[in-house]
């Protein structure tokens, strides 16, 4: 019989589902809840799956996954930037 928070848990939906399953080598590919997922200790693995998670279409879905990048990119460029101005 399934408990309380086992029966509370949000399946992942398909895009959630893709994310997972390839994220990390497909290190998380384990995982099959959202409430689940915040718990791995990898915050950009959790902040993907909360992107997905009212995604429409698979379009929307890769859209919202190039959004992040193009984000981390930016910080990227910010880190080296510092690291040139250390040197």
């Amino acid at each position: 019989m399934k408990t309380e928070a086992e029966r509370s848990r949000r399946p992942l939906n398909d895009f959630q589902r893709v994310a997972a399953d390839s994220y990390a080598g497909g290190e998380y590919a384990y995982v099959n809840s959202v409430e689940d997922s915040a718990t791995m200790g990898d915050t950009f693995f959790t902040s993907g799956i909360s992107d997905l998670d009212d995604a429409e279409s698979w379009d929307q879905a890769a859209e919202r996954v190039s959004q992040s990048i193009r984000d981390l990119e930016q910080v990227l460029d910010g880190l080296h930037a510092k690291g040139a101005e250390a040197a």
